[in-house]
C-alpha cells in the first residue's frame, strides 16, 4: 500500500509539472500572437501622391525617390529637396538606427512591398546616413548596407545612395498663422461693412 501511494505521488507531481509546462506553453504561444496582430497594425500610407510614405509606428516620413552620389552631392540634393512646398528633408539618422526601422518593415530592396512603395529605386544598396564617424565631422560617414542589416562607417567619397526622412507627419501641415490673420481680417472688413449699410 505505501508503494501505491508513492506511485501515486510520482505520477501526481509529473502531471503537475506537466501541467504548469502547458500553462507556460500556452502563455507563450498567446503572447506571440498578440506581439504579432499587435505589429500587423503599424502602416506605412502613401503621402503626396505616393511621392513619400508615412510610418506610423516610427513617426517618420521617408521620400520615395532614392539619390545617388558621393556623401557632398546626396546631402546636398536632399537638404534642398521641395516636394509640393514640403522642405527640411535629412540623412536618415544612425544612432536611431532610422533605416533599420524602414528595412524591418518592408524587408529587401527587392521584396514585393519595396518595389512598391520605392518604384523599384530601393535597392539592396549601401545608404549615407548624416551621422559622422571617425575624428573628424563628415570625413568618415555612417552608412547602412541594405542587403545585410548592418551599419558600417564610409568615406563620404564613395558613391552610394541616400533617402530623405522627416520626422513627423507631413499630412498634418497645420496652416499657417498668416492665412488665420488674414481670414480674421476678411471676416472683420465683411463685419464693418454690413455695419455701415
Amino acid at each position: 500500500m505505501n508503494l501505491a501511494f508513492i506511485k501515486l505521488l510520482v505520477i501526481s507531481r509529473t502531471e503537475i509539472r506537466r501541467h504548469v509546462l502547458m500553462k507556460r506553453l500556452k502563455t507563450a504561444i498567446f503572447i506571440s500572437i498578440f506581439a504579432l496582430s499587435s505589429g500587423a497594425n503599424a502602416a506605412l500610407t502613401s503621402r503626396l501622391d505616393g511621392q513619400a510614405i508615412y510610418d506610423d509606428v516610427y513617426d517618420l516620413t521617408w521620400y520615395t525617390t532614392v539619390f545617388n552620389g558621393n556623401l557632398s552631392s546626396v546631402s546636398s540634393s536632399i537638404s534642398n529637396l521641395d516636394v509640393e512646398g514640403i522642405t527640411g528633408w535629412r540623412l536618415p539618422d544612425h544612432n536611431d538606427q532610422e533605416y533599420q526601422t524602414l528595412r524591418a518593415q518592408i524587408g529587401t530592396g527587392d521584396s514585393t512591398l519595396s518595389q512598391e512603395l520605392f518604384g523599384g529605386t530601393l535597392v539592396d544598396n549601401t545608404y549615407f546616413t548624416g551621422t559622422a564617424a571617425g575624428a573628424f565631422p563628415f570625413t568618415d560617414v555612417w552608412s547602412f548596407y541594405w542587403d545585410r542589416n548592418l551599419a558600417v562607417e564610409q568615406y563620404s567619397s564613395n558613391v552610394l545612395a541616400g533617402i530623405a526622412v522627416q520626422t513627423g507627419d507631413i499630412a498634418a501641415v497645420p496652416i499657417p498663422a498668416a492665412v488665420w490673420l488674414f481670414g480674421s481680417a476678411l471676416l472683420g472688413l465683411g463685419a464693418i461693412k454690413r455695419k455701415k449699410s
